[in-house]
Formats: C-alpha cells, sequence, structure tokens
C-alpha cells in the first residue's frame, strides 16, 4: 500500500474567532531567536486560558482551551509588547513603572483577547489580536489551570553553577522546550556558536494602583 506523510492537521479545531474572556496562566522566557529576516531578539511568550471555551483533552475533561502569543521581550516605545500590556491595563505605563516592571506578575491577571483565524496550507491557527481589559462591571475568572513560569536565562545559569543539565520543567510543551533549544543562549551553552548580546534588558515592576490588572 502507498506510504503518506501525516498532512500536520489537527483533530482539535483552532480557539473560535472572536472576544474572548481570558486568564494568563503562563510566561515562558525562551531566549534569544535566530531569524533569517530580522536580527535576533529575545523572545517572551506569554498564555491564557479561555475560561467559556472548554474542552476534553485525554483525561483532563472540560477544561478551558489554551492560546498563546510570543513577543520581543521588550517595552520599547513601538514594541508589540508594550502597546499590548499598556492595552490590557487601559492605561500607559509611567516612567517609574517601565523601570520597575516584572512580567511574570501577568500570571493570574484577567483580559479580553481578540482572535482570528490564519490559514497556512491546511493549517489554520487561531492568532491574539488585541489584548483588552475587562469591560466595567465584567466578573474576574479564577485561574484553573497551573502556573507555567519559565526563564531560559535562570535555567542555563543554574545549570552552570550546578554543573547539571538545563532543566525543562515537565509542564513546558515540547513546542515550547524546542524553542528553547533553538535560542542562541541554549546552543552557546551545549557548545555551539556564541549566543549574542541581549539588546533588552529584562524589567520589572511594583504596582500600588488596584484599578489595574498588573
Amino acid at each position: 500500500m502507498p506510504i503518506k506523510a501525516d498532512a500536520g492537521v489537527s483533530n482539535t479545531p483552532p480557539v473560535s474567532v472572536g472576544s474572548h474572556q481570558a486568564v494568563c496562566y503562563g510566561v515562558v522566557a525562551i531566549g534569544t531567536q535566530p531569524s533569517e529576516k530580522f536580527t535576533p531578539r529575545k523572545k517572551v511568550i506569554i498564555f491564557w486560558e479561555l475560561p467559556h471555551e472548554r474542552g476534553d483533552f485525554g483525561d483532563k475533561k472540560n477544561v478551558p482551551r489554551t492560546i498563546s502569543k510570543r513577543y520581543t521581550l521588550s517595552l520599547g516605545e513601538r514594541a508589540s509588547l508594550k502597546a499590548d500590556l499598556e492595552n490590557w491595563r487601559g492605561k500607559p505605563f509611567s516612567d517609574g513603572e517601565l523601570s520597575t516592571f516584572e512580567i511574570d506578575r501577568l500570571i493570574g491577571a484577567n483580559c479580553l483577547l481578540s482572535v482570528q483565524h490564519e490559514s497556512k496550507g491546511p493549517k489554520t491557527y487561531a492568532n491574539v489580536t488585541a489584548v483588552m481589559p475587562l469591560t466595567k462591571g465584567m466578573a474576574r475568572a479564577n485561574q484553573e489551570l497551573p502556573k507555567v513560569y519559565f526563564n531560559l536565562d535562570e535555567a542555563l545559569e543554574r545549570a552552570l553553577v550546578e554543573n547539571a543539565p538545563v532543566y525543562f520543567p515537565p509542564e513546558l510543551p515540547e513546542w515550547v522546550v524546542n524553542l528553547c533549544k533553538a535560542s542562541e543562549e541554549y546552543v552557546a551553552h551545549a557548545g555551539g556558536k556564541p549566543a549574542a548580546q541581549p539588546s533588552e534588558a529584562p524589567v520589572s515592576q511594583s504596582l500600588q494602583d488596584e484599578t489595574v490588572p498588573f
């Protein structure tokens, strides 16, 4: 019989188009990612769960669907991360807030996501096209999925100090681990080419204004 390659089409339909209430449950810094078209930059992935769009996945029944977006790890004036965070907060960052921002503070924060579909060959992808605050009077949803936090730089430093392999926590999806292993920092750690110096330093946050979600 003929041998046919898998077309890679998932049996699980993409998250539906439209506006979704979402809760951030994960932040993963995946290091400096290679690019054929652009200057390699440090990247971060933000993960959201969608409490009103649910599914059954193996032995996990009636759990929230999830969606993610990858960003350059920058809060520069033109950075899409800064734009989405300010839309999410409902107000701009002050200079002081920008200088003390820690991105893992997003975990547990509610928002509204605008989702659109994009077709590439046989696959249809659900993309986050906008991040907004909850509408006035809208009830916050509680985070259901376990927190996912990983910083590749921290993991590499720990591996060097402990003279041990880089530890990737089991809750990280395989595709995220593969992205981390493709980073310039991981390749350098494994004996490849030296990693490029990061063009943007991670920033941290401590906000006192309780009217914004983070």
